[in-house]
């Protein structure tokens, strides 16, 4: 394959496209955007290697959320002072090298729940637009001034790289998932989903594919990369396709107009989707084309090729916003987990 010279900001050496779980063992799975860990061992690697951990958190953030009844009253939930670079606040007055980092909820001392179980149970019932009925609930007030707040200070900031926003977006979804008790885990997952729906959409343009960034040639680059594979053929990559299954062809042919549609999504969670929607697809094609249930090496066959039809506008600039936006979860179980890995490793695989 040819191969068009182009920067890359990951170092993927070494890693397996056979080995789906995480280097380390924990079980969950791999992604080579962290070079083979899951997210949860990636930050514990990272936070080897830096002086400040990666769950520092959103720094500027000053709102107060209090959930424990035994939890004082005044204290500041947010603000703990951190050396590390200047920051002026919005009023204007500098704070000589402090920043502010948050403080999980659990550690935080106050007096009162201002969050109640009733509002809770009910931000997470029903699709996204009865969340946002809920969420002008009197008693949902503070969480609704909680993200308005978080929005603004990470579009208002130029100091912040992407990976450092994806950071602090990353805390932000820890601690309002750390608002619900072990039991109620659907109902994090629920409010969690509608949360990172609400705060990406609304700061998609402030983090995605930005003007002066190197992002956009990167990703003409890739695509010229993939274009100029056009002639690879199904028999190449050992395919069980033939053009006599009208079946197999208009399923291939769906999954290749989903994974084109991953440009038009905002929501880290719909991109994702949109990538799981293609592998449903790519799955239909291979057990209507060959008798024998479908392997991991044919799926991971089946969708090199349908990246190569589809050739999707954007392909890196969604992987990275999928990546360090999407709730990490998704990422690391279940079919999405699977399903993305497997996109990414595809890539890879066409790129190198």
């Amino acid at each position: 394959m040819s191969y068009i010279p182009c920067d890359i900001d990951f170092n993927f050496k070494g890693f397996s496209f056979h080995q789906e779980k995480c280097r380390k063992g924990c079980g969950f799975y791999g992604n080579p955007i962290w070079h083979g860990y899951c997210s949860r061992c990636w930050i514990q690697q990272r936070q080897k290697s830096q002086t400040h951990p990666l769950t520092d958190g959103f720094r500027h953030h000053t709102a107060i959320l209090k959930v424990k009844p035994e939890q004082r009253r005044n204290e500041d939930l947010w603000k703990i002072p951190d050396t590390a670079r200047n920051v002026t606040s919005n009023d204007g007055f500098p704070h000589s090298h402090i920043t502010y980092r948050s403080l999980p909820v659990a550690d935080s001392p106050g007096s009162l729940s201002l969050l109640t179980f009733p509002c809770l149970h009910a931000l997470a019932q029903g699709d996204f637009s009865d969340f946002l009925k809920a969420l002008r609930r009197p008693d949902a007030q503070n969480l609704m001034t909680h993200c308005t707040r978080f929005i603004q200070k990470l579009q208002d900031t130029e100091i912040l790289t992407l990976d450092d926003k994806g950071e602090q977006v990353q805390e932000f979804y820890s601690t309002i998932g750390s608002l619900y008790p072990d039991h109620m885990t659907e109902e994090r997952e629920k409010l969690l989903n509608n949360i990172e729906k609400l705060v990406m959409t609304r700061l998609y343009k402030s983090v995605f594919c930005l003007d002066g960034s190197q992002d956009e040639q990167k990703d003409l680059c890739f695509q010229a990369q993939i274009r100029s594979l056009v002639w690879v053929t199904p028999k190449m990559l050992q395919l069980s396709l033939h053009e006599s299954n009208k079946e197999a062809n208009d399923l291939v042919l769906s999954a290749v107009t989903t994974l084109v549609e991953i440009d038009s999504k905002r929501a880290p969670q719909d991109k994702l989707a949109c990538v799981s929607k293609a592998s449903n697809f790519i799955f239909k094609a291979i057990s209507v084309s060959k008798i024998e249930p479908a392997t991991a090496d044919d799926f991971l066959s089946y969708l090199i090729f349908t990246i190569l039809k589809a050739n999707p506008p954007r392909l890196l600039s969604n992987i990275q916003y999928i990546t360090r936006f999407c709730n990490p979860k998704r990422l690391v179980s279940g079919k999405d987990g699977y399903c993305f890995t497997s996109f990414v490793s595809s890539f890879v695989f066409i790129n190198f």
